[in-house]
């Protein structure tokens, strides 16, 4: 893992011991870190439904579909002096690359993509995979996802360090993504035993899920007596009924 070398004060300290946000790119498999100065934090949990108007009804129906989760993030890369100026335009350089895909050379003398641009962000216990260490590098414990983008704004009212081939280099770069999760754990929970299929998430708070003593390793096996099949036959007439009265043949009951 790379080092902060040049530094004029304590970041590079905190962020050699693990306080970073990382962006690891599948297809080439590089990483960049970038120090923890984050001044815009936002995780959006958003679930989708298709909502269908009935006839006689004054609800619609509602069938869920998926629940998705959308992270942005704004952060600042500061440089105390030109040489950590030049290193955090070259890390940048390598993340904006990150949103371009992997291509393979034909026989015809053609190019095909062969890996899209698929990211791995890591921030802490704030992005990270259900249960992995808060210090962990983006290739071992980010979440996986897509980027729509990064926006690269260097202040510019600020003074930039420079060289003798007339290149500029930021002081101060605002950066902000938008990055699209995409889950790799096993979400929601078991059957009604009260247990979450996957502990730890999204934050890697609580407890991981744990098999009581003596369960079934069937997700959905409970402790509850087994039911008769006369018992069964009437809760799935019950089922049955409640659907016909939604959808039902010949008209809505009222």
């Amino acid at each position: 893992m790379s080092t902060f070398k040049h530094n004029s004060d304590d970041s590079g300290t905190q962020a050699n011991a693990g306080y970073t946000l990382n962006f690891y790119h599948l297809a080439s498999d590089k990483e960049v870190r970038f120090k923890g100065f984050i001044t815009n934090f936002s995780d959006q949990y958003q679930s989708n439904w298709d909502k269908e108007e009935i006839f006689g009804r004054m609800d619609p129906i509602q069938t869920f579909k998926s629940t998705q989760r959308t992270i942005n993030v704004s952060w600042d890369v500061v440089a105390g002096s030109l040489e950590e100026a030049k290193e955090n335009l070259e890390k940048l350089s390598t993340l904006f690359n990150m949103l371009y895909p992997s291509y393979t050379a034909k026989a015809s003398g053609t190019s095909g993509m062969s890996h899209a641009p698929l990211l791995r962000m890591k921030y802490l216990n704030f992005v990270t995979k259900a249960g992995a260490a808060a210090k962990a590098t983006a290739k071992e414990g980010g979440l996986l996802g897509s980027s729509s983008g990064f926006n690269f704004e260097p202040a510019m009212d600020d003074a930039m360090f420079g060289d003798n081939s007339g290149n500029l280099y930021p002081k101060v770069v605002k950066l902000s993504c938008t990055f699209s999760v995409i889950h790799e754990s096993a979400l929601g929970w078991a059957g009604n035993t009260g247990n979450l299929r996957t502990g730890k998430f999204p934050y890697s708070a609580g407890e991981s899920q744990a098999a009581k003593p003596g369960a079934s390793s069937n997700p959905a096996a409970t402790d509850a007596p087994k039911k008769s099949q006369q018992e069964e036959q009437r809760e799935a007439q019950k089922a049955q009924d409640l659907f016909d009265s939604i959808y039902g043949g010949g008209g809505v009951r009222t």
